[in-house]
């Protein structure tokens, strides 16, 4: 079965197929319910592929034998359709009970290759605070360290897969070894860096703005700020969140007029597009404010600290999602702009919602 052939019309009828005929389930073997999964997950937005996909992962969470009979590369296609819904329990049984294989057998880890190590790496990151998925991933980041030729042979999307996966095991030393050898590859590789659309380069900034001190980092971050500068419809076609994770990576090397010059470019994007600063999440519009600040004095930061103050003085939700520790933050970030009216009035909002819970939270 080719999953990338398959139609809607036909991935509903196996849909319904899987959900109401028990037999049928049960007797897939692990390879045939691999093929399932991943014909489901191409049309994972059809509810009923959704909850067929369900029952194949409650399948797998829940039968030791089948999960042990997928091959590496059975397993890289089985995380990468199971992280089609990462967030349900389900998928994450399933997922967590396969990165246990990846951690534990040194043979299936050695026999995925490159493409199939950053699909599990992709797939792993989803449920990253999972010890089992750390376990695997450390291991993974091993192959990557330790064999230079797949090293060499990644291609932009798996760069991309990589160290957004290695940016959540930050403090683990093998992925920061394997992190720096992927940003040395971007600091020096053109041709790499072409391959990566608004989405990888925004994966890759988020990664190597966690590690902004070290220098290999820093060229890497500086190569890709070049290019967010040169390209302006990747510019154009990032969302809002790829925008918030760049301007935030970006502003930990401020001072370099390269990477300053890209986050001012991202500031002049949400400054004019009303519909990008709206759809800013809670975390996101805090991260925002934090790296604008180190921007303070370019009037496009100013303009975006306006218009997400606004937000701030007017969405009760969004208010409401803020934690203490964000909100002293962010309060802080807002003193950049002292002498905008609708800053300090957003300033004045958090500072007096901290005060509200350290008083409720004091003991009488």
């Amino acid at each position: 079965m080719n999953f990338r052939d398959v139609s809607a019309k036909d991935a509903a009828a196996l849909a319904k197929e899987l959900e109401f005929h028990e037999p049928y389930r049960e007797a897939l073997t692990g390879r045939q319910l691999t093929e399932c999964l991943l014909v489901l997950a191409k049309w994972d937005k059809d509810e009923t592929c959704r909850r067929a996909g369900l029952s194949l992962a409650a399948r797998l969470a829940g039968n030791d034998r089948l999960g042990e009979s997928l091959d590496a590369q059975y397993v890289a296609d089985c995380l990468s359709a199971l992280c089609t819904w990462e967030r349900e329990p389900l998928c994450r049984a399933a997922g967590v009970r396969l990165a246990m294989r990846i951690a534990t057998e040194r043979s299936l880890c050695d026999a995925l290759d490159r493409q199939e190590i950053a699909g599990c790496l992709n797939a792993l990151g989803r449920w990253h605070e999972e010890n089992a998925c750390v376990a695997a991933g450390m291991r993974l980041a091993e192959r990557i360290v330790h064999d230079q030729l797949l090293l060499q042979r990644l291609n932009g999307l798996a760069v991309s897969q990589c160290l957004n996966a290695f940016g959540k095991w930050h403090n683990k030393d093998i992925c920061l070894h394997a992190g720096k050898q992927l940003a040395r590859r971007l600091a020096t590789d053109e041709t790499l860096v072409r391959q990566l659309n608004g989405v990888r380069v925004a994966n890759c900034l988020g990664a190597l703005g966690i590690w902004s001190k070290d220098d290999t980092c820093r060229a890497a971050g500086r190569r890709l700020a070049k290019r967010i500068t040169e390209d302006g419809p990747l510019r154009h076609h990032l969302n809002a969140r790829h925008v918030a994770v760049c301007l935030n990576a970006l502003a930990n090397w401020s001072t370099d007029e390269v990477c300053r010059k890209a986050a001012v470019q991202l500031a002049r994007r949400l400054s004019s597009d009303a519909s990008i600063c709206a759809r800013l999440t809670a975390k996101h519009v805090g991260n925002c404010l934090k790296a604008l600040s180190k921007l303070s004095g370019e009037p496009a930061c100013r303009a975006v600290a306006i218009r997400l103050s606004q937000r701030i003085l007017t969405e009760e939700t969004l208010f409401d999602e803020f934690d203490e520790q964000q909100i002293g933050m962010f309060a802080e970030a807002l003193d950049a702009w002292g002498q905008e009216v609708l800053c300090v009035k957003a300033k004045t909002r958090l500072t007096n919602s901290c005060a509200t819970s350290i008083a409720i939270a004091a003991p009488l």
